[in-house]
């Protein structure tokens, strides 16, 4: 049975709340047990745009701590820090970056950026910031480092300690249009690496230090979304007829330039497909131990299923599209996903026991 998040899921005590416009993307932080979404509405002529911080209550209800509207679309957000008071990044449909501070008190969210990273000739579509990195006595220490993604075709570095100026663009050697998503590998035998997805059916795989990517593979359709494995060297990814494709890394063993060049009989390589949905992915998270996939689709559902077996585990209809999920990845949450979707509605679920 397919649960109906519009009706049969707050009756059920999956928690809810009203974000207004339309939320383009939904980040957890697990220092803090805060979510932020980011959404975004064409009014007139015009986007417009809200920012909103909100917390993660005990284990089953969801809370609105504050919400910044904008005048400008924003389309991907990321937690900064591993403190309780993070910095927030929006990617701008004015080709921007902003980055918001939060507080606590009575200020939980500071309504004006505190700093702005221009430099994309289109809307910033994606963004990612690389993994905490493991130090002494299994302490962790934050990253500064930002990848982002833009309809202009290039992806950025930015270093945030340094300065608003990117430290590196790719721009010649990459995607031929625009670039939908930018993931760094979240395994620390890749952590130099990232791979980017594109309208032209690309997904790419790249070393940070070099200017060209490595390798990569063509899907024959609009690569809407993905994620990369937090130990192994898996990617997945969601296309725009709703089929998610799961592949080793590894096994991409054709030079970039080949690839573009190869027939879809010479470029097979073994990897996993299923159609799960019938619309475009729109995003799409491993969870924390790689056990579990998660998939969001303009069919409006929900999909959580097993990373190797493909088995559906739980389904979710929204009342429209659903733009983005977030595993809850704190141990009391444990199987919890938030999920936000243009019916207007924040949601939490128990995706699985």
């Amino acid at each position: 049975k397919i649960l109906r998040m519009e009706s049969e899921g707050e009756k059920a005590g999956m928690a809810a709340l009203s974000c207004g416009l339309y939320p383009e993307d939904i980040t957890f932080f697990r220092y803090s047990n805060s979510f932020a979404v980011c959404t975004s509405s064409l009014c007139g002529n015009e986007w417009k745009g809200q920012l909103i911080l909100g917390n993660v209550v005990a284990s089953s209800s969801l809370k609105m701590v504050a919400k910044v509207p904008t005048k400008y679309g924003m389309r991907s957000v990321e937690f900064a820090g591993i403190s309780k008071t993070p910095l927030i990044l929006t990617a701008c449909d004015d080709g921007n970056i902003r980055c918001w501070q939060s507080g606590g008190g009575e200020v939980p969210l500071v309504e004006k950026p505190v700093s702005i990273l221009p430099g994309h000739g289109g809307y910033v579509k994606s963004l990612s910031l690389r993994g905490a990195k493991a130090v002494a006595n299994g302490e962790q220490k934050g990253s500064t480092i930002l990848l982002s993604s833009s309809s202009d075709t290039t992806i950025k570095l930015w270093d945030l300690r340094r300065s608003v100026q990117a430290v590196s663009t790719w721009d010649d050697h990459g995607h031929a249009s625009e670039v939908e998503k930018v993931k760094w590998c979240k395994s620390q035998d890749l952590r130099s690496s990232f791979v980017s997805t594109g309208k032209d059916g690309f997904i790419l795989a790249w070393d940070a230090r070099f200017p060209k990517p490595t390798t990569g593979i063509r899907l024959g359709t609009e690569v809407s979304s993905v994620d990369t494995h937090p130990t192994t060297f898996n990617i997945v990814a969601g296309d725009l007829e709703g089929n998610v494709i799961e592949f080793d890394l590894r096994k991409l063993k054709i030079p970039v330039n080949e690839t573009k060049k190869a027939s879809k009989k010479e470029k097979k390589i073994d990897q996993t497909v299923k159609t799960m949905h019938s619309d475009k992915v729109t995003d799409i998270a491993f969870s924390s131990d790689g056990s579990l996939i998660a998939s969001s689709s303009q069919d409006k559902t929900l999909r959580v299923f097993d990373s190797q077996s493909f088995m559906i585990k739980h389904e979710a209809k929204a009342g429209d599209f659903v733009s983005s999920v977030a595993w809850v990845e704190v141990e009391k949450n444990a199987g919890k996903l938030l999920s936000a979707s243009w019916d207007g509605r924040i949601r939490l679920l128990q995706a699985c026991k």
